[in-house]
């Protein structure tokens, strides 16, 4: 028979075994299998549009909200513009399997998509300031130059009646494939009777230290994957090394999510730090942002990506946020785009999946032509 000094130590040791496993030793879960992988085609949405990206989505009440970046469209909009730096939409039916369609957009008076992330005063400021005039020149140099915020992950509070829409702020000049990532932020969403009312904090000149933002460069933007826990809101960021895409993670009280003071950054061994520069890598993933949540049929975090420079899509799993992440599992390649360019912003959207996770659906972008883009979507079934 043990002794009560033996229980005690053996109780002590599981104790101490658990809560090592929930830090720095945390055990990886194993890779699932895939049973089957089904294209389903592309996911229909507004005719009017001929392209765009982004395609991070979240559930709130019973639809499915997309949040998109750069969209091309056939019509100019009311404010005159046939290509706009973030979209959103909804799918009102969350029954994928016959294929997602996205039935509802956020709409201007012309009945034409528009913009829903605002720009605050100051950077609406810098770009008619940086505009080319019709005779040539600019106010300010140099011309054309722009900044604009492309819409990321979507989070879901509804205990507070709201949606966080996070953004990538970015500048960029017109003709030029270069872009440069000012910084990150959070726009709220609230739904009301006459539609969804989207508002930022207006505060701050546009350029460094902008404080509208969460995030000014050379701090890592934190709006590239997202999930909630509990009362907690994880957000995943990006630190770009060459062929390979390291991705930090930030966390706050779902309650301040829209306060930089709230965030927390992991800095492992399972602690967590205020200073971001204190963050380190958790796992390597997509090029455009990672679609991380939990599927309970797996009994694991989740975590889908496009591989950087690749058709092909990846999975990860884990047992926390932060993981230890497994190694990749290949999922399935995509459709090669036009002309040898390659698929990106491969992202899950898990309000669609059935059989408690076990079925997956998956966007990818594939690029069809010059500013057109295609979403196409994929049934991945789990053993």
């Amino acid at each position: 028979m043990p002794n009560a000094l033996s229980v005690c130590l053996r109780w002590l040791c599981v104790a101490l075994s658990c809560g090592l496993a929930g830090t720095a030793m945390a055990q990886t879960p194993p890779l699932p299998k895939v049973l089957s992988v089904t294209d389903l085609g592309t996911v229909q949405q507004n005719a009017v549009i001929t392209g765009r990206d982004g395609t991070f989505s979240a559930l709130y009440g019973g639809a499915s909200y997309w949040s998109f970046g750069d969209t091309a469209m056939r019509r100019a909009n009311a404010s005159g513009a046939n290509f706009i730096a973030n979209t959103l939409s909804r799918a009102t039916s969350l029954q994928a399997a016959p294929g997602i369609v996205l039935d509802q957009d956020y709409l201007d008076s012309s009945k034409t998509p528009a913009a829903f992330i605002p720009l605050t005063d100051a950077e609406q400021a810098y770009n008619t300031a940086h505009a080319t005039l019709p005779g040539g020149g600019c106010a300010q140099t140099p011309c054309g130059s722009s900044i604009a915020v492309w819409g990321e992950q979507v989070v879901p509070d509804p205990a507070r009646h709201r949606l966080l829409f996070f953004f990538n702020e970015i500048s960029r000049i017109p003709g030029n494939a270069n872009f440069t990532v000012l910084g990150a932020g959070v726009a709220i969403g609230t739904p009301g009777a006459d539609g969804l009312a989207v508002t930022r904090p207006d505060a701050g000149a546009a350029g460094a230290a902008n404080t509208a933002l969460l995030w000014n460069a050379p701090d890592f933007p934190y709006a590239n994957g997202g999930l909630v826990v509990g009362n907690m809101v994880y957000a995943y960021g990006q630190n770009p090394q060459g062929l390979v895409m390291n991705v930090p993670l930030a966390r706050a009280p779902l309650a301040q999510a829209d306060q930089h003071a709230a965030w927390q950054y992991y800095a492992g061994n399972g602690g967590w730090s205020s200073d971001p520069a204190a963050a380190v890598t958790v796992l390597q993933g997509g090029a455009a942002g990672n679609a991380v949540f939990w599927n309970a049929y797996l009994g694991a975090y989740m975590a889908v990506y496009s591989a950087p420079f690749s058709n092909k899509v990846y999975c990860r799993v884990a047992s926390q946020p932060w993981g230890p992440w497994s190694a990749a599992l290949l999922l399935f390649s995509g459709q090669p785009g036009q002309s040898g360019t390659v698929d990106y912003a491969a992202l899950a959207h898990p309000e669609f999946a059935t059989g408690n996770g076990q079925t997956q659906y998956i966007t990818y972008v594939r690029t069809t032509g010059f500013l057109k883009m295609e979403i196409r979507q994929v049934q991945v079934v789990f053993q």
